[in-house]
């Protein structure tokens, strides 16, 4: 059970960020950088906590590198964004 419940939490959160930034959106027009970065980061960790044998599949490697290569993407928009 506990394991379960463990396996869970990252996918959670990582929707609840995503929810939370779209009411932002909806609401104030403005986007949330940071906060996208952060799901594109933690995405394939959280797929690999839910099925831990995904890591040796290759579209798991392009998927891994892909959302990096996102969230350093996001990460440089929120920088100048803010600037």
């Amino acid at each position: 059970m506990k394991n379960n419940i463990k396996k869970w939490i990252l996918p959670v959160c990582l929707v609840i960020i995503l929810i939370s930034s779209l009411i932002i959106y909806i609401r104030n027009g403005t986007i949330n950088f940071a906060s996208i970065a952060v799901i594109f980061a933690l995405t394939p960790a959280s797929l690999k906590g839910i099925k831990p044998d995904i890591e040796s599949k290759k579209y798991y490697k392009i998927l891994y590198v892909s959302m990096a290569i996102l969230a350093v993407i996001m990460l440089v928009m929120f920088g100048i964004k803010n600037m």
